[in-house]
């Protein structure tokens, strides 16, 4: 996203059901993270219009709080992101992947 002002990361997904939407299946989602601030779209943004447009409840806050640690969900590695309102697990398409977006 070259368009992005600032640092950013964003790419292709898989995430679980957040800890407040109790159960469901997982899905690919794209996922931008910028300015502490992590939201997914079921498809991907054309622009930074779009991101800021969409800015939707589907984001969590990182704050001082957060917690960003490697787990596992059914048996499949993942990213386990623990803010003060929520849980969110995802994985990506393979490690280097993964260590990108834990690291960030």
């Amino acid at each position: 996203f070259e368009w992005m002002r600032g640092p950013a990361l964003s790419g292709w997904l898989t995430k679980w059901p957040m800890k407040s939407q109790s159960f469901g299946k997982s899905t690919r989602r794209f996922f931008v993270l910028r300015d502490h601030l992590l939201s997914y779209y079921a498809n991907k943004p054309q622009n930074e219009e779009e991101v800021m447009v969409n800015y939707s409840p589907n984001s969590l806050h990182i704050t001082p709080n957060s917690t960003i640690e490697l787990g596992s969900h059914f048996f499949s590695r993942c990213i386990i992101i623990n803010t003060p309102l929520d849980t969110l697990q995802i994985k990506a398409a393979d490690d280097d992947e993964e260590w990108k977006w834990y690291l960030e």
